[in-house]
């Protein structure tokens, strides 16, 4: 399951770091949210990417406007243009022809007039994409809120943060990245999440989990688990192929094994530091675990998935399995009651299974059920 997610993921990567906009892909407004899951929701997310459309088709029809040397990224209805121009009148009409676009609130022109050679254009893609992939997997930051464009090592990035610290926690990462000249941040915090001042508050708030999750919640858990799973891999002290990371609206599990206390505190450390976490659950073990162990419990897991799925009244959908040393973990949320209670028994009843601890809520008190 974990790779199959991982394949997912690494997919939806690809197609954010080629700067691709499947469109023609999206059959609804849920659809356009679980690829993208972005703060601005799915119908912003469309906006945007056609008023991106109606301008560089315009630049196309345009005489004055060498639509290949100009970038166009539009966030909220603001246009940033980048890249460069021959002379400052093809500047002055690629911001005419953006501020004329319907959709379009503000133009920020950052075209420069100068030569950019094949070599330019191809670091410079080089550098968006390294940054794209640093802010997508670092735990501090949420990398699908941010547009990148770079023009001869400078980099630009327009999108939008949850607190003052997120977007400062951005720039940092792309000065880092080796070739960036400069980062010019155009990345506005979102008032509505939290209100811009001094004295506020820049904690994650606890989320009620009362409903199951949709598409959109589904792709933020997944990018929260790979976060979580990328720092294990950068840790010297945690053995990230042994821990089992389940994540259900920003409720973390943490299953497996370690070889200390300290690998576990740390384990538990990281995983609180992530963005989009609130909560972390930790089942981790100080013990030995083999390699016929580690397939047992693979087997295991794989088999209470099918029966969860098989069966008419529990919901697998909705369930997370994970297995350590045949001791059966079930996070999710469910309709009803019974339904809880019907998956603990369907899976207390897969051959080989010792155990079953359920983290698994009722969607209709929210109340946790153990």
């Amino acid at each position: 399951m974990m790779r199959g997610s991982l394949i997912l993921l690494s997919s939806l990567i690809f197609l954010l770091l080629e700067g691709c906009v499947p469109v023609a892909m999206v059959s609804g407004a849920a659809t356009a949210t679980a690829v993208f899951g972005e703060r601005r929701g799915s119908s912003g997310f469309l906006e945007d990417n056609w008023v991106a459309v109606k301008i560089r088709n315009t630049y196309l029809q345009s005489n004055k406007v060498s639509a290949g040397n100009v970038n166009v990224s539009v966030y909220r209805g603001k246009v940033l243009l980048t890249g460069v121009a021959a002379s400052e009148e093809e500047i002055t009409e690629a911001k005419r022809i953006a501020q004329e676009t319907q959709g379009v609130n503000k133009v920020i022109s950052e075209l420069k007039v100068q030569y950019a050679s094949a070599s330019d254009i191809a670091l410079d893609i080089l550098i968006s994409n390294k940054v794209k992939m640093k802010l997508l997997t670092d735990r501090d930051v949420r990398g699908l809120d941010f547009h990148v464009e770079t023009t001869k090592g400078v980099v630009y990035i327009i999108g939008m943060a949850r607190t003052i610290g997120e977007r400062d926690a951005a720039v940092k990462i792309a000065s880092e990245v080796a070739k960036v000249k400069q980062v010019v941040s155009y990345i506005d915090i979102d008032p509505k999440a939290y209100p811009v001042n001094p004295d506020a508050s820049e904690e994650t708030p606890a989320p009620q989990i009362s409903k199951n999750r949709n598409a959109s919640d589904i792709l933020e858990d997944n990018w929260v688990a790979m976060k979580i799973r990328g720092a294990y891999v950068q840790s010297d002290i945690v053995h990230v192929g042994n821990i089992d990371v389940s994540v259900y609206l920003g409720q973390v599990l943490l299953t497996g094994t370690a070889s200390s206390e300290k690998e576990i505190a740390e384990a538990i450390r990281i995983a609180k530091n992530t963005m989009g976490v609130w909560e972390v659950i930790s089942e981790l073990k100080v013990e030995q675990v083999t390699t016929s162990d580690l397939a047992a419990d693979a087997w295991l897991t794989n088999k209470v998935k099918v029966a969860l799925l098989a069966d008419q009244i529990a919901s697998g959908l909705g369930i997370h399995v994970q297995t350590t040393k045949k001791v059966v973990y079930l996070t999710g949320v469910t309709a009803t009651i019974m339904e809880r209670d019907r998956a603990l028994e369907v899976a207390r009843n897969v051959s080989g299974v010792e155990k079953v601890v359920s983290y698994v809520d009722i969607e209709a008190d929210a109340q946790r059920k153990k």
